[in-house]
């Protein structure tokens, strides 16, 4: 009996269980979807995705084997909380436009996921979702994150305007969805470091560029790299792009 209890004090206890240092995951950006004014050009009709696009891509990603998650589930993965689905991606769509309803209705639809980045101080105005439609969204499962107060460049402002930009776009939404919100993205993908240690003094866990890549995502990563979707991105021009991207960062 004695033996016993030595032996079993000696046995060396059980590892704890390893945490992913990061996650490679390949983030969409998406903005307008559906179709571009009349006349438009440059970023105006490189900007928006037809909705029959959208909603090609949607199926297309399914059928590849991909599974839509949030930035609130890498958190948890990145945590050791949750495990995350084979062939994660993010649909991220900029600026809080009210196409986005659209896009988020195909999104419920086809059982699939969106973080929604929104401008917090232009919320209600013509041609931006309305509050109540961002609370609908966070309780249809979807993802709300900040993309400033103001859309702003941030470059431009002093310190003062720059937390307003970012931590208190971040305290209104917070007031409007009654939960954290953890991921920001950087209005027309304009920032400089001195932006960092904003974004973590406010409680951000998650920043997203606009620098094409697959993103090397974790805890306090404050320059994803994402995959753009521009008016032409087609499915079958959206596969090349993540196989591209895919190699390309998987290089050593």
């Amino acid at each position: 009996m004695w033996m016993g209890l030595v032996l079993s004090a000696l046995s060396p206890l059980a590892s704890p269980p390893q945490l992913p240092a990061l996650l490679r995951v390949p983030i969409l950006m998406y903005h307008r979807i559906g179709d571009p004014e009349p006349g438009a050009a440059g970023l105006r009709l490189d900007l928006v995705c037809p909705r029959s696009i959208f909603q090609a891509h949607l199926r297309f990603l399914r059928e590849s084997g991909y599974t839509s998650v949030t930035f609130r589930e890498l958190q948890a993965a990145l945590q050791g909380t949750a495990k995350l689905p084979r062939k994660p991606i993010v649909l991220t769509f900029d600026d809080g436009l009210e196409s986005h309803w659209f896009a988020f209705r195909d999104l419920e639809e086809a059982g699939m996921k969106g973080v929604f980045f929104v401008v917090s101080g232009k919320l209600d105005e013509p041609g931006r979702l309305r509050r109540e439609q961002v609370r609908a969204m966070a309780n249809g499962g979807m993802d709300i994150g900040s993309h400033s107060a103001t859309h702003a460049d941030l470059r431009a402002l002093g310190p003062a305007e720059r937390e307003r930009e970012i931590a208190g776009s971040k305290h209104e939404l917070e007031a409007l969805l009654g939960r954290p919100v953890l991921a920001f993205a950087y209005p027309g993908g304009s920032y400089d470091l001195e932006c960092l240690p904003i974004l973590a003094a406010a409680g951000y866990v998650f920043a997203r560029t606009t620098a094409p890549g697959i993103a090397a995502v974790s805890l306090a990563a404050f320059e994803l790299e994402t995959v753009p979707v521009w008016h032409d991105t087609d499915s079958h021009r959206l596969e090349g792009k993540l196989a591209r991207l895919g190699k390309r960062d998987a290089a050593p």
